[in-house]
């Protein structure tokens, strides 16, 4: 399906051009911008591919149907101190937030709502209502990638148009979503909230797969702030049981020094079986990462949680983490 062109060439092609001009990703590039048709063209030079691609989203963003930036040189050399340090130098606190709500407008992820901009001395102060966390996250970002910014306060609100949901519910749309993507449903997470603030819990294999987690759940109804607990397995390098054994015990004698919440572990094969009963599920967590760090392959965690369980305090499903 193409975007629906709503500016003229001449528009589109000033939009792409200030985008570019006021990028904090792009500060020492000069991009010509081109468009005919809706088809933008750019040309330039940058210092990475990753540069080329930013343009290429910045131009999309705008409303261009089709991007052409076979005219943008790459190489690492083509970094321009002097440019950058001018249009620092020259951005005005009125030229940030022009900026930034340009930026807005052209955020998919924002086309719903209307965050206020207030800039003083490059402090940019974000107020208003938005219907998602993401929303909320992606403000506070376009916000941070714009020339002159040196800090952002980020007292957007979530409000949902209708009633609010409750923690049980909040953790059971949070649940099946994560059944349902194809990214992480293979994983057993653990997932809690209270006060819509969603907490999970778990081991993922990749960096990816947990900010991915942490974006499914801020997609859910009622999430006003999500904690990423969850731990990345590394690739496991062979050592003895013995010797994850007597590393792990060390770990956990110095995380649990509380006699109320003890932990014991065995391993057998590299596989780390961790049992015994702590009071949250942050301690639950914390037992884990020291499964992974003393180099243990597969941890089994049986640990108890006394509070703060998973849905609500009406859950009495298991505790336990056992990978799939």
């Amino acid at each position: 399906v193409e975007p629906k062109i709503t500016l003229t060439d001449k528009e589109l092609q000033a939009e792409i051009s200030e985008l570019c001009k006021y990028a904090a990703l792009l500060d020492d590039s000069q991009l010509e911008v081109q468009v005919k048709d809706g088809v933008a063209v750019l040309n330039g030079r940058v210092a990475s591919s990753y540069q080329k691609s930013y343009a290429d989203l910045l131009a999309y963003r705008a409303g261009a149907k089709e991007v052409d930036s076979r005219g943008i040189n790459v190489h690492w050399r083509h970094t321009n101190p002097l440019l950058r340090a001018q249009r620092y130098e020259k951005v005005t606190d009125e030229d940030i937030q022009a900026a930034i709500q340009r930026a807005f407008k052209h955020d998919p992820r924002l086309l719903s709502f209307e965050p206020q901009v207030k800039v003083e001395h490059g402090v940019v102060t974000l107020t208003g209502d938005v219907g998602h966390l993401t929303a909320q996250q992606a403000a506070e970002q376009d916000a941070l990638h714009t020339i002159g910014v040196q800090r952002v306060k980020n007292n957007l609100r979530v409000r949902w148009p209708d009633e609010p949901a409750s923690d049980e519910q909040i953790a059971d749309y949070t649940r099946a979503a994560m059944t349902r993507d194809p990214y992480v449903e293979r994983h057993n997470l653990n997932i809690e909230c209270e006060n819509a603030h969603v907490s999970l819990y778990g081991v993922v294999d990749t960096q990816f797969e947990k900010y991915h987690a942490e974006w499914i759940a801020s997609r859910q109804k009622g999430v006003v702030h999500v904690n990423d607990y969850l731990a990345v397995r590394t690739k496991w390098k062979p050592k003895s049981d013995a010797a994850i054994e007597a590393d792990l015990k060390d770990k956990l004698a110095y995380a649990f020094v509380d006699p109320d919440n003890q932990v014991t572990a065995k391993v057998e094969n590299g596989v780390a079986i961790l049992q015994g009963t702590v009071d949250t599920w942050y301690m639950w967590q914390t037992a884990l990462d020291q499964a992974i760090a003393a180099g243990a392959r597969e941890p089994h965690c049986l640990i108890e949680v006394r509070y703060g369980l998973p849905s609500g305090p009406h859950y009495y499903g298991p505790h336990d983490y056992v990978p799939r």
